[in-house]
């Protein structure tokens, strides 16, 4: 059976995934069906969930921006980067074409980008959207977790 992104499904395999163009950026996007290994009853809601990827995306960068102005881990996820990586960053030139009118902090937020969306059928954490500063220089993820209507349940920070 195919799914949106996916060619012949195989219902008996635990963790499927692949790369798509969103955006105009390619990421990864995995489904992780050890729950519903054998069963399709999960499809239905994974192709309702992709086909509102653009606004669920548009929610979540409202939060992040949000949640750094509010202190929150974004806000600490900002600063671990500007304290612990701030010369990789320089020599990297991540902040190059950002607007020179911005805090430094507020340069590094704009620079995140989406690497991953990760869905879960069956879980309560549907979905995991990861955000990554840039994989040479960091391995620090900040992580938003929705649920499968696309309501942000948390944003944690993993490595």
């Amino acid at each position: 059976m195919d799914i949106k992104y996916f060619k012949n499904v195989d219902f008996n395999t635990d963790y499927l995934e692949t790369t798509i163009e969103f955006q105009n950026r390619e990421i990864e996007l995995d489904i992780n069906t050890d729950v519903v290994l054998g069963k399709d009853s999960w499809v239905k809601e994974y192709e309702e969930y992709i086909s509102k990827l653009e606004v669920f995306k548009e929610k979540i960068d409202k939060e992040i921006v949000e949640d750094f102005e509010n202190d929150g881990i974004t806000k600490e996820w900002v600063d671990f980067h500007l304290e612990e990586l701030g010369e990789a960053i320089e020599e990297e030139r991540l902040l190059e074409e950002c607007d020179k009118k911005l805090s430094l902090d507020r340069q590094v937020l704009s620079i995140i980008k989406l690497r991953r969306i990760g869905i879960y059928p069956e879980y309560e954490d549907y979905a995991i959207w990861d955000y990554i500063l840039d994989d040479e220089i960091s391995d620090e993820i900040l992580v938003i977790v929705t649920d499968k209507n696309g309501e942000i349940v948390d944003i944690t920070w993993e490595s």
